[in-house]
Formats: structure tokens, sequence, C-alpha cells
């Protein structure tokens, strides 16, 4: 007997007055399971964007711009479908859409463990005297799921923009593990091509990810039959299906190329060419920030650097990820969920099924290795915790695995007292993520970044040149300026975009009255390119506008303030003005004007990518210092 989207076929499991075996149990359970998860998030849903790029990610969907490398085409077409819900301002119809993805999610990973204990681990392998009956085996997969949708990192990408990206990666990794465990149990061509589909998208939408876990393909094609391995490709017939709807899943990078010829207002990286859109594609941008241990390596064996440095380097690297990772680890799913994940480890190699969990373990040792090229430094945890999402769902996959086990052994667990007393156990085990995670990741007055917003165009003079100098100042103003219409006035240009030629030439673009002309000029390295450009961008906006600059710590302040100590600036607000005639003309905003709302009284205001606009408040002598750190208790 199959049901639509569980499959149910086991045949060793015994039935339980026949109740157990009617689909009812999974109508109203896994709805349910939607349900819990997604009224937890609605409720602590952030109205206007979290600290992170979601202003960026809002503002490129809506407006169907192009995000910073390496794009995200899917996620941009995605976000414009939920910009047109009727629910609230644009940030928070893509932020809904989050919440959704985040509730989706959960449930493919109930239906994922679901199918997986149905149909590959017998319970008569563990325990001859006892039954599982299919309501226990539920209830396992909707506790796991439960598990990850409390997690912390998992939680909080379900409240923001920026966290679709990878709650939208989450789905599509998912919908390929259930692919492969389909072809497992009863090989079928719908499974290859659906899996190779999912594939595509992955790739068009954050492939370093995805890449990771290509070596799930190979449940595909590698087939045990007795003690021997052999391998069984698919005819000529298959394979040209398959190919054709992997092609399909990558059309969206089609996206990068034909909109950036129409030159949006979000354009990073302009990938307008083939040259600029493989730069684009494989983050180029960011290698030479990258510097990670398999770039260490190769300079060491060419002679650039001495091995000393590269194993200073190793030692370094390893102390710092290792203890980013366990307090991602220990924040995220807690000791218990751990503790069963392990036990789940242990004990599946009793089961029948072993292949799957060996082409589920390499992609998670492949994306805890992959950290070591992008190192983050140790006050960046949080943005290690992005890229782990992934282990998130697989320790609560593995978790509900290690329950299965527990419950299925001999002992204690054979008695009926023992079984209910586990299960009472596992029920509550969400509940310790739930109520740890609650008050910090309550987003209902997160507004800091969009009033931070607010105060940079107040603080502006009408008609200003604004250089921003981060992610704080222009993905806000991105979003203010270009979504909401707000002081089209003021001519805003990202200072580290003119690092690169394609920057230049959209500033160029933008204000041709000016007459720059830098993108013409060659240059060997990027630092060359920006000490040339900004000086001939203030010189030459000279006269026909007020200029101004934020006050945090960006490429103006290195590249531009540092080599002029003498210039004269006057302060307005939450910027600096170079005090010229056209600035001196229009009245300064006192601090008092500034928007402060929630500041001190919502958690989430404490996470240490906002202490830049802290700073900034801080240096007004709106507080008396800016906190270096989250509050006491911060998990």
């Amino acid at each position: 007997m199959e049901y639509n989207f569980f499959v149910r076929n086991r045949p060793a499991l015994k039935k339980n007055k026949g109740k157990e075996n009617e689909p009812g149990v999974r109508f109203w359970v896994f709805p349910l399971l939607f349900f819990i998860p997604y009224f937890v998030y609605l409720r602590t849903l952030c109205p206007a964007f979290l600290d992170d790029d979601s202003p960026e990610t809002i503002t490129a969907g809506v407006t169907l711009g192009i995000q910073h490398p390496p794009g995200y085409p899917l996620a941009a077409l995605v976000a414009h479908l939920a910009g047109w819900l009727p629910l609230g301002s644009e940030a928070f119809r893509v932020n809904f859409l989050s919440a959704l993805l985040g509730a989706l999610a959960a449930v493919l990973l109930a239906s994922l463990i679901l199918r997986l204990l149905e149909g590959f681990f017998p319970a008569p392998l563990l325990s001859k005297s006892l039954s599982v009956p299919e309501k226990t085996m539920v209830l396992t997969a909707f506790v796991a799921a439960l598990l990850l949708a409390f997690s912390r990192s998992f939680w909080e990408k379900s409240l923001g923009a920026k966290g679709g990206i990878y709650l939208l990666e989450t789905l599509l990794l998912l919908g390929l593990l259930r692919c492969a465990l389909e072809w497992e149990r009863a090989p079928r061509r719908r499974w290859l091509v659906l899996a190779l589909f999912f594939l595509g998208l992955g790739l068009a939408h954050h492939w370093q990810t995805q890449v990771l876990f290509l070596p799930v393909l190979a449940v595909f094609f590698v087939r045990e039959e007795g003690d021997a391995v052999g391998f069984d490709f698919p005819g000529w017939k298959n394979a040209l299906l398959a190919s054709g709807l992997l092609g399909v899943g990558l059309s969206p990078l089609l996206y990068l190329p034909l909109r950036a010829h129409f030159h949006p207002a979000l354009n990073l990286g302009a990938p307008d060419s083939f040259p600029h859109f493989m730069a684009e594609l494989t983050r180029k941008y960011y290698r030479e920030r990258e510097t990670g241990l398999l770039r260490s390596f190769l300079q060491a064996l060419v002679g650039w650097t001495s091995w000393d440095s590269f194993l200073t380097q190793a030692r370094q690297l390893t102390e710092n990820q290792a203890n980013l990772i366990w307090k991602h680890l220990g924040g995220d799913m807690k000791p218990p969920a751990l503790l069963l994940a392990l036990l789940g480890l242990w004990g599946w190699r009793r089961f029948l099924e072993k292949k799957f969990l060996l082409f589920l373990l390499i992609p998670l040792f492949l994306l805890v290795m992959a950290l070591y090229l992008i190192p983050t430094p140790a006050n960046l945890g949080w943005y290690l915790d992005n890229f782990l999402i992934p282990v998130n769902w697989i320790v609560a996959l593995l978790a509900g695995v290690g329950f299965y086990f527990l419950f299925t052994l001999e002992g204690f667990t054979g008695k009926k007292l023992g079984r209910v007393l586990l299960l009472l156990v596992w029920s509550a085990l969400p509940l310790l993520p739930l109520t740890a995670n609650f008050q910090w990741l309550d987003e209902r007055h997160q507004v800091a970044r969009y009033d931070y917003g607010v105060n940079l165009l107040k603080s502006l003079p009408r008609g200003s040149l604004f250089l921003a100098e981060g992610d704080e100042d222009d993905f806000p103003l991105y979003y203010l300026q270009q979504v909401q219409g707000r002081r089209p006035d003021v001519r805003m240009v990202p200072a580290f975009t003119l690092f690169e030629d394609w920057g230049e030439e959209q500033v160029e673009r933008l204000y041709p009255e000016w007459g720059l002309s830098s993108s013409t000029r060659f240059f060997h390295d990027p630092i060359t390119r920006i000490h040339d450009s900004l000086p001939e961008l203030v010189q030459k906006s000279s006269g026909w506008v007020p200029r101004g600059f934020s006050r945090l710590d960006g490429a103006f302040h290195r590249y531009y303030l540092a080599s002029h100590p003498g210039l004269t600036l006057r302060p307005s607000g939450t910027v600096l003005m170079m005090a010229d005639d056209l600035a001196l003309k229009a009245p300064a905003l006192s601090p008092r004007g500034l928007r402060l709302r929630h500041l001190e009284d919502c958690l989430s205001n404490y996470h240490p990518s906002l202490m830049g606009i802290w700073g900034v408040y801080a240096s007004l002598g709106l507080f008396q210092d800016a906190p270096l750190q989250g509050k006491p208790g911060e998990p």
C-alpha cells in the first residue's frame, strides 16, 4: 500500500490491532509538525530585516537585482514571487517566506527519517520479542524534526530573508536524499531524474554546499549483490532525460547575465560578460580575503611562504575552527541530541542498510574540511553558523536513528514501563532548545538595522553623495531607496565596489556629469585601483553635491581619509560631511533627532554583527560604550 508522499513498504512490521497501519496517523501528525514550528516562527518573525544580508536579499528579490557573489539567482526569483503577497511590507513578505521554508524543511526531514526507519531498519534484527508500532516511528521522526526546527541557527534563518537562502538549500538537499532513499528501495527512472533536477537547482543556487553532497549520487549507480559491489549505469535514454532535467535545474544561472545587461540598481559583480560571470560564480572577489589552509600549503610548496608559517596557520585554524564548530553544535543541538546522534551513528552498523550512512557522512566530513578553506575569525562565529546548517539536520536525523536503536534494544526498553518512559523523555527533548532559544530569537522588535538606515537618510542633506562603508550602510539604503522609494535625491556609492572595474563602471554610468574615468585605466591590483578612484570621485564631485560618508571604518576611511588627515569634517547625525560650502549651507542633524527603537530592550540587538552600529551610537554619546559581547547568559 502506498500513501502519496509517505510511502509505506515494510513487510517485517507487525500489525497492532490493525490501527497503526492506517494512513490516518500520518495525515494529522505531519500537518501538525508543519504548523507547530510555523506558528513559533510567525510569533518571533522579524518585521523588517535582521542583522545579516537580509535587506540585500529583499531588494534583489523585489527589484530583480543581483546579490553579492555567487549572485543567488534562484533566491532572487523566489523572493520576487513572495514580494507579491498581500502581507505587510516587502520585508515582512520575504521573511514570511523564510518561515514557510523552515517549516517545510522540518516536514521533509521527518518524512526522510520515517522512510528510513520503515524501509531499512527492521526491528526484529535488534529484538525478536519487540515489534515497533507505526505510531512510535512517526513520533520518532516528529520529534527529530522539531529538534531541527528549534535549533538556534535553523530557527534564526527562518525569521529573516537571508536565512531563506540556506533553508531553500536545505530543502533541495533533503529532496535529493529522499530521492536516493526511494531509488535504493525500488530503482525507478523518476527518482534519478528528480534527483538530478534538485541537484541542478542547488548548483544554480548555492553550489558550494551542493558540490559537497555530490557523493550522494553514487547511491544511484552503486549496486550491492551479496558481497559484490558493482556499478549500474542507466541506459542512454534515461541518461539523456536526466541530463535534460539537470540542465533545467541549472537554468536560473541565466538570470545573472541576462538581468545584469539591464543594469539593475543592485548589481553586485555585474556579471554582464563571461569573465565577470565566472568571477561572480566562483566568488573571485573574495578570494584574496580567504587565505585558507589549502592556499597556504600551495604557497609554501612553491616557496612563497615558509613551512613554519604554514604550520603555525594550520595549528591556529585547527584550534579556532574546532572551537567554533563545537560551539555551534553545543549551542544549536544541545548535548542530549548530540549523544543520541552518536548512539545512532554507532547503532547504525546493526542495521541492514549501511551504504546510505556512508554517503551521508562523506558530505559531512567534506563540509567540515571545507571550513578550513574559508577560515572564520574567532569573533565571527555567527558567520560560520550559516554554512553549518546541514550539520543540524544530519545530527537531528542521526538522533532519530539513535532513539529508534535505543527503543528497540533488549533490556529495560523491552518492558512496557521502560518504553513509556523513553518515549516521554524523547517527546520532551524539543522543549530544551525551544525554551533556551525563545527569548534570544524573539525578533518582533528587531528594527535596529532598519532604523540605522533611516537615520542615515535623515542625517544626509538633500542631494548628497553618500559613500557607504559596509553592509550596515549600503544594504539598508538599497532597501529604503529602491524598495520603499525613500530619498531618491541621495546618491549612494558603496566604497568597496571601487576595488573592481565593474564598480567603477557603474558609478561612471550613474553620474556621467562628473566626468569620472578610472575604469578606462589599467591597474595591477584592487588596492592601486581604489587609491586612484576614490580621490577622483571626491575631487570631481566637489561643487556638485554635498558629500558625506559613514562613521564605520571601511574602504573610504582606510584608502582616503588616512592619506588626508587635514580634511575638515562636519558631523550630522550618523554621518560625517565634508565641510565645503554646499554642506555648510544645509542644516546638521542633532543626535537627539535619531530614531532609536527597542535598541536596549530587544535581546537580539546584542548580536555581534550589530556591534558596528552600537559603536556609531556610542561615538555620538547616546550610550556610554558599545557592548563588546552579548549580555550575560547569551547562548
